[in-house]
């Protein structure tokens, strides 16, 4: 997906450099469907830059304690603040390969970034990794988030850019939970306020050994996948067939040094509800290409 110089400023701007970087990594079973913490990958700690940055590509060189690895990003769409998404045709992640690889980036600070990457092998979905990365300290808030913090309206703007273009929509997040079941509804809207479109799926929260993890399977096939004390979820399919989708969001406390493009509309009273949630979505044709992308940034309606 092609970037203008714009955008391809941005992306230079904000994430080139030297940045240091702790890792956790969560271990997915796609037939058993089960998740765990990945030991060898869970607070490992790395530095990183990229180089030979050329749109829409770029290669990333991660020097963890031991060895070198390097990575080679494609098809960016960057947002305005330097956050970005990509895919990885073959991804390398602390001695292991993957054949595909999906990352939204989230810019939370003016020294401070959050990765999520969703990772595949030809069984289908291995591991979420979370990569914790700052090239200062740290100013930005997240927020702890189980199952039941999900809960309530979220109300937001989008971005979508596909190969048409920039267009804005509404785009309004609503969970519902009893903990142990999971209703999650996004209502595309118009300026105006009326609905263009609704997109409804239900899940089942399964079983984990891990208090820091949840993770829910929906009945379209797809799982979401929650690091409660990092404030981030993966959402993604078991498998890649057909076309598909892969989203990524973080939660944010009171981002008071950070505005986010949120709008009110004239029927929404936000309270003081101090809680924001970022995320990014990339969607992908039957033959695996990138469709569109999708970033939309929340607040929760109190």
């Amino acid at each position: 997906m092609g970037l203008d110089d714009e955008s391809w400023s941005k992306f230079k701007g904000f994430n080139a450099g030297l940045w240091r970087g702790v890792a956790r990594s969560v271990e997915v079973d796609p037939v058993l469907r089960r998740v765990r913490r990945s030991p060898p990958c869970w607070s490992s700690h790395y530095t990183t830059r990229f180089e030979d940055i050329k749109p829409p590509r770029f290669k990333e060189i991660v020097e963890w304690n031991d060895f070198v690895e390097e990575r080679q990003g494609r098809d960016i769409s960057v947002d305005i603040d330097g956050s970005f998404t990509a895919d990885y045709n073959i991804f390398h992640f602390k001695n292991r390969t993957f054949r595909f690889a999906a990352e939204c980036s989230f810019a939370i600070s003016d020294s401070e970034r959050i990765r999520i990457l969703t990772n595949y092998d030809w069984a289908g979905l291995k591991s979420v990794a979370v990569l914790d990365e700052r090239r200062g300290a740290a100013t930005a808030t997240r927020r702890r988030t189980d199952l039941f913090g999900l809960d309530g309206r979220w109300i937001g703007d989008a971005s979508i850019r596909s190969r048409r273009g920039l267009a804005v929509a509404k785009q309004d997040l609503a969970f519902k939970t009893d903990g142990e079941r999971l209703v999650r509804v996004l209502e595309v809207r118009d300026f105006v306020g009326d609905k263009i479109q609704s997109y409804e799926s239900c899940g089942q929260r399964l079983a984990s050994n891990d208090e820091g993890l949840e993770f829910v399977a929906f009945d379209d096939g797809t799982v979401l996948i929650l690091l409660v004390d990092e404030g981030v979820y993966a959402l993604a399919p078991l498998a890649l067939k057909d076309s598909f989708f892969l989203e990524a969001g973080i939660f944010l406390q009171d981002p008071a040094d950070r505005l986010f493009p949120i709008s009110q509309r004239g029927d929404a009273e936000f309270g003081d509800d101090p809680l924001h949630l970022a995320r990014a979505l990339r969607l992908y044709t039957d033959k695996g290409l990138v469709n569109s992308v999708t970033t939309a940034y929340h607040q929760r309606r109190s």
